[in-house]
């Protein structure tokens, strides 16, 4: 079961990062209806690294390896809350809600790495994959997939559906 699950979220690994500003309303602002992320889940953004950049190796579910740059953009810390909102055609959003102290530094780290591309990973694990279209700092987004999927995303990361 944990394979299959597994196995959706990196065949859905080109999902989008989507920046979500102060000006959004509460439909996209997660702050307000997240739960945070368990103490002992290991979750961190980086860029993929460039051609002689050092880095993690990590594999994704169906095999590929990407090198991932280091420092990370954000680590668990970073995070107040996360939750998820199914949208009509039955696909999914995870929403990550940034703490107040560590949005100035995402959104300072994002700006420089708007282009590339960056991968989410929870305990290690490549969760998603996407290019990095603008800053963000408040909160993020990943889309695309299955209920089902993003629900195991969220009850893995804090531990309620």
């Amino acid at each position: 079961m944990r394979n299959g699950w597994r196995w959706s979220l990196a065949a859905a690994s080109l999902l989008l990062v989507t920046a979500c500003n102060q000006h959004n309303g509460a439909a996209l602002n997660p702050a307000a209806q997240g739960n945070p992320p368990l103490a002992d889940v290991r979750i961190e953004m980086r860029p993929v690294a460039e051609v002689g950049e050092p880095g993690v190796e990590v594999r994704f579910a169906h095999g590929e390896t990407v090198k991932l740059a280091n420092p990370p953009v954000f680590t668990t810390g970073a995070i107040a809350s996360v939750r998820q909102v199914v949208n009509e055609d039955g696909k999914a959003n995870v929403y990550y809600a940034f703490t107040e102290a560590a949005a100035p530094r995402i959104h300072s780290a994002t700006e420089r790495l708007v282009g590339r591309t960056m991968v989410l990973t929870v305990d290690g694990e490549p969760i998603s994959r996407a290019n990095l279209s603008g800053p963000f700092g408040e909160s993020m987004m990943t889309s695309g997939l299955e209920a089902d999927e993003a629900t195991a995303l969220v009850t893995r990361i804090t531990g309620r559906p």
